[in-house]
């Protein structure tokens, strides 16, 4: 740190520097590694996403999952909201690791073909398996929100819910009804006695 600002302080080095956009790079380099408390704010320039990635590898290299909201809110606070408040927000609740809110957020701006999917992504790297009307445990917390009962659908987890209202969606079409047909198997309540209707018509 010493040796840093020996280097910052050598005003010579610097005006023997052509480039004045190098020089600048430098300087702010070199700001950071002094650990000068408002250098990374100034060096970031891409918003608070590029802000907190930048503070939690060189200031918080130790923070883990699930640590970084404050953080979050923290370079909100110092540069800005970013362009995109809907952005902004799933942003939020993945940092945060808060599965039923990410859940909610994307229900909000995304088609039922994402929100099918993300279910089974999410009940998967839980190691729960492929089934999203199975019950599990509560590994990254995914399934104690996606295995709750769906309250429009009895008997049925959330989880399942939006993989049938995704194949409702498909089934109303000649064209797609064949791919309802394939993803009802992986519905464990609902599944079976929906695609044997769809056979029937």
């Amino acid at each position: 740190s010493r040796q840093v600002r020996d280097v910052l302080n050598d005003g010579a080095l610097f005006d023997a520097v052509t480039d004045a956009h190098t020089s600048e790079g430098a300087r702010a380099t070199l700001e950071v590694l002094a650990g000068e408390s408002t250098a990374l704010a100034r060096a970031c320039e891409g918003g608070w996403l590029e802000l907190m990635v930048a503070s939690a590898r060189h200031s918080y290299p130790t923070l883990r999952a699930g640590e970084h909201a404050g953080l979050m809110s923290q370079c909100v606070g110092v540069a800005g909201p970013g362009t995109s408040p809907e952005l902004d927000e799933l942003l939020g609740a993945i940092i945060s690791v808060d599965t039923e809110r990410t859940a909610a957020v994307c229900a909000k701006y995304f088609s039922p073909w994402f929100i099918a999917h993300l279910s089974e992504m999410l009940v998967a790297a839980a190691g729960q398996g492929y089934l999203v009307g199975a019950t599990g445990g509560d590994a990254l917390g995914a399934p104690s929100v996606l295995r709750a009962p769906a309250p429009q659908m009895a008997g049925s987890t959330t989880a399942e819910s939006h993989m049938m209202n995704y194949c409702a969606s498909l089934a109303t079409r000649s064209t797609t009804r064949r791919l309802a047909l394939r993803y009802l198997p992986h519905c464990a309540t609902r599944g079976a006695g929906v695609a044997a209707r769809i056979l029937r018509k």
